[in-house]
């Protein structure tokens, strides 16, 4: 994960975990994130 955390912090991201909780979907999780920030 070092290499993935270097790379995008790099490039002005933002490097984030979460604990894994029944119930909720890795998935969607990451939807409702670019349905936040689109551009579109």
């Amino acid at each position: 994960m070092k290499d993935e955390r270097e790379l995008i912090e790099g490039l002005g991201g933002k490097y984030k975990t979460f604990e894994v909780e029944k119930g909720f979907s890795t998935t969607r999780i990451i939807e409702r994130i670019l349905e936040r920030y689109a551009t579109n």
